[in-house]
């Protein structure tokens, strides 16, 4: 396995955690979903994240995922998010 692919294995499976790392397992059978739409609702005790798919042409998509975080945890996700597309994108983000 090369290097990067070692350091995103680590980076899938390890969570950060207050103290330490805590370790992540996916659940057998799990498949992502590719979402290329995106609802977000808030109030003042969640975030609630919609990821859809909507085909190309098409008045209507389907939600494939939904997302709730804690503010704290929405923020932490924006931090982490914006670097990470910082790193990996910097010719694309403004």
């Amino acid at each position: 396995m090369s290097k990067n692919k070692d350091t995103e294995q680590k980076n899938n499976n390890e969570y950060n955690k207050e103290g330490g790392q805590l370790q992540v397992e996916m659940p057998s059978g799990f498949t992502p979903e590719f979402s290329n739409s995106i609802k977000m609702n808030v109030s003042n005790d969640m975030v609630s994240l919609q990821f859809a798919y909507i085909c190309p042409g098409a008045s209507k998509g389907v939600v494939v995922s939904e997302v709730v975080l804690t503010p704290q945890h929405a923020i932490e996700f924006h931090k982490k998010l914006r670097d990470t597309l910082s790193q990996h994108f910097t010719d694309q983000v403004e």
